[in-house]
């Protein structure tokens, strides 16, 4: 019998799970790195261009907290360390500060080069709401998106609770999530 701590752990595991998508990736126009986290989705997206899935990198993601650089631009000087080539990236980061935006942004983007298929590229815990947002703002525009959980991310669906990052992710997730679906932002 499963005490109520066991059930705790079931729920959150279950919690933590439902948050990660990966899609099984093909071919595709674009890459799109989101902001918030070069270190890991970087190095991801960068292995996925290695590997022939799309000839187009797009950084995207606003300014930073301290206003000096955007995550966009971030990405892209470690897409260059990664060995991506420069003619390979755009880069957007001048007015994407959320998910919502830089999906937004993509849209722009897919429209002017005619994109059909693109793979989003971010932390396991953010593929689930990133996904639906892409989706939401891609669908009409008659753009498929693909998910693609950053590899390298310390992100564990199994134990996010023993974390307090990971506890904050999870958290911020389901919230910002209600946020959008409430508020639409």
């Amino acid at each position: 019998m499963i005490g109520l701590l066991g059930y705790g752990r079931v729920i959150g595991r279950a919690a933590g799970a439902f948050l990660v998508r990966d899609d099984a990736l093909v071919a595709s126009d674009a890459i799109v790195i989101l902001g918030g986290d070069a270190t890991h989705r970087a190095p991801h997206g960068a292995a996925l261009y290695a590997q022939g899935l799309a000839p187009t990198v797009l950084a995207v993601g606003g300014t930073d907290p301290n206003g000096h650089s955007t995550q966009a631009r971030k990405t892209e000087r470690a897409l260059v360390r990664l060995g991506v080539p420069p003619e390979a990236i755009l880069v957007a980061g001048q007015y994407e500060p959320s998910t919502l935006e830089e999906a937004r942004a993509t849209a722009d983007y897919a429209v002017d080069r005619g994109w059909r298929r693109i793979i989003v590229v971010t932390s396991p815990y953010h593929t689930w709401r990133a996904g639906m947002m892409f989706h939401d703002i891609l669908d009409p525009l008659s753009v498929e998106v693909l998910r693609s959980a950053a590899a390298d991310d310390p992100f564990d669906p199994a134990r996010w609770w023993a974390e307090p990052r990971q506890r904050r992710q999870v958290r911020n997730e389901y919230l910002k999530t209600l946020w959008w679906r409430v508020a639409g932002r």
